[in-house]
Formats: C-alpha cells, sequence, structure tokens
C-alpha cells in the first residue's frame, strides 16, 4: 500500500521536484550545448590512414557520425522527457497550491477576486 501524504508533505515533494527537474533540464541543456563538440573524434582518422590505411579512416568517419547522431537523439529526447516532466510536475503544483490560494483570512478578498457587488480587479464597470 502506498504511504498516505497530506498536501503538506505533497507540495514540499513537489517543490523538491521541481527543483531537482530544473537541475537537469539545465544539465541536458548544457549536454545539447556539447554534442558537436563530439566531432573532434574525426581527427583519429588521420592517424588510422597513416597506421592502418584508408578503409579504417573511412570507418573512423562513419562512426564519428554515428556517435554525433547517437548522442543528439539521447540528448534530445532526454530534454524533451525533462521539459515534459518539469512542466507536468509545476501543473501539478500548481493544482495543489491553488486552494491555498485562493483561500484568505474571513473579511479579506483574496487577491484577483470581487467582493460581491463589485467588479474584478482590471474590469471596468458599465462596459
Amino acid at each position: 500500500m502506498a504511504p498516505s501524504f497530506d498536501d503538506d508533505e505533497r507540495i514540499a515533494l513537489l517543490r523538491r521536484h521541481v527543483a531537482f527537474m530544473e537541475g537537469q533540464c539545465a544539465e541536458l541543456e548544457r549536454a545539447w550545448e556539447r554534442v558537436p563538440r563530439l566531432a573532434v573524434v574525426v581527427l583519429f582518422a588521420i592517424p588510422a590512414w597513416i597506421v592502418w590505411g584508408l578503409g579504417a579512416a573511412v570507418i573512423v568517419v562513419a562512426l564519428t557520425g554515428a556517435l554525433i547522431v547517437t548522442g543528439a537523439y539521447l540528448t534530445g529526447v532526454r530534454r524533451g522527457w525533462a521539459k515534459s516532466e518539469l512542466a507536468n510536475t509545476r501543473r501539478d503544483l500548481a493544482r495543489l497550491e491553488g486552494p491555498r490560494r485562493e483561500m484568505a483570512p474571513p473579511g479579506k478578498t483574496p487577491p484577483g477576486k470581487a467582493q460581491p457587488g463589485q467588479s474584478p480587479p482590471g474590469h471596468a464597470r458599465g462596459r
């Protein structure tokens, strides 16, 4: 049976997850920017050509291309997943925090809410 959390614990957990996912997104953005640097591996084609010939140099070039494409694909997929996970977690956090923001002490109006008989903020009366 799953542990039972009250709303305060869930909010704290979701806030920690948002912070973690923001870090992951930043790390994946840095990794995405480093993918083109993998092209440096193609320089190994020169010694491969000298030592083993043209066939080895062609293999090094082909494998370098495969390395770059694979790195871009894997990093891109993880970036997309992390952004989606972050958006979903933020949505869940807003959903849990929403009712708390709506609640106000007796006699006070929450921000953005109108008293009965008043126009909401930013709304001109009589239009």
